[in-house]
């Protein structure tokens, strides 16, 4: 790492990763370099490295061993992108090397293992935040206005994939290893915070049908149907609610932001969109934010430990072998 400048460590050289890499490059002040952690994908992510423009390929680098990268005093955070099971280990080795740490989704496979690094971080003093960019979708947020004052009654949120699809700049393959629920869920939990539906979602029922998952969750009086897979023809993104003053409302994110439907009348995009930080930016934003200020930002992980029970509770209703084809 340069000598002069803060560091930002990306633990992780996959697609994701990458593009983690990219938007800090994009999203961080010049003077701060950013290095990406990879064993097995440096070559990769090497070559990748010499396409981006120079200013960001100029302050972007690989290193081999996290060990190395923690050992810099100058570097400020470490960025977790690597697998979900590794996540859990990653972040409490950065912690206790004082570092403050972003963790991409899933935050952890484990609610107790997501309680301990919280409050590992709360004893060090140190941020610790969770990659869940949906908190940011300026589109989400203006369709909760679009709500006002009505209540939902009834939310139906699809949210499929195909197993390969080019995304990002890059070919994205869903990650099989890690389970269907794990993997969608902290997504939906993000949706339905944004949408002002905050208390714990409990998963009531879960219907497997090939790929097909379909999870039925209980919100007090609210009954959310959750529709997931992951070896869909194409990508759909989209959210309806039905609400007690009787209107119905829908948008399809599929391709952002998306155009809201309110009983059948289509309402212009979010003109937030082209104007505010993509969602993935605003995260990125406003962790650095909290790291500068000591300010709670609204992806702390102790603010969402429930994605992680939403995921988990699921999973005991459900088969873990009936779900490792989805």
């Amino acid at each position: 790492m340069n000598e002069h400048a803060a560091g930002w460590i990306v633990v992780g050289g996959g697609r994701w990763g990458r593009t983690l890499a990219m938007m800090l490059g994009r999203s961080l002040p010049l003077n701060e370099r950013i290095d990406i952690v990879t064993r097995h994908n440096r070559l990769e992510v090497e070559r990748w490295l010499s396409t981006l423009p120079s200013e960001q390929h100029g302050r972007t680098g690989t290193m081999e061993y996290i060990d190395v990268a923690l050992g810099n005093p100058l570097a400020l955070a470490v960025v977790v992108a690597n697998r979900p099971a590794q996540h859990c280990t990653t972040a409490a080795r950065a912690l206790a090397a004082g570092k403050h740490v972003l963790v991409e989704k899933p935050f952890t496979l484990d609610l107790d293992e997501a309680r301990a690094l919280v409050a590992d971080a709360k004893r060090r003093n140190l941020v610790l935040a969770v990659g869940l960019e949906y908190l940011f979708a300026t589109y989400l947020h203006r369709l909760r206005r679009l709500i006002g004052a009505a209540q939902i009654r009834s939310a139906s949120i699809d949210w499929v994939d195909p197993v390969v699809e080019f995304r990002h700049g890059g070919q994205k393959r869903a990650d099989l290893h890690t389970s269907i629920l794990h993997d969608i869920l902290p997504h939906v939990w993000s949706v339905l915070k944004v949408l002002s539906l905050s208390k714990p979602a409990r998963p009531q029922t879960i219907d497997i049908r090939g790929s097909q998952v379909e999870l039925g969750l209980s919100l007090d009086a609210i009954d959310v149907t959750v529709h997931m897979d992951r070896f869909a023809p194409r990508r759909r993104r989209q959210v309806a609610l039905t609400l007690d003053d009787n209107r119905a409302v829908a948008l399809d994110f599929t391709i952002e932001p998306g155009r809201p439907v309110i009983d059948g009348g289509i309402l212009d995009e979010c003109p937030d969109w082209k104007r505010s930080p993509s969602p993935v930016a605003a995260e990125i934003l406003a962790f650095r934010q909290s790291i500068l200020t000591g300010n709670q930002p609204a992806h702390a992980a102790a603010l969402c430990l429930d994605s992680v029970r939403l995921a988990t509770d699921a999973e005991k209703i459900s088969s873990r072998q009936a779900l490792r084809a989805c």
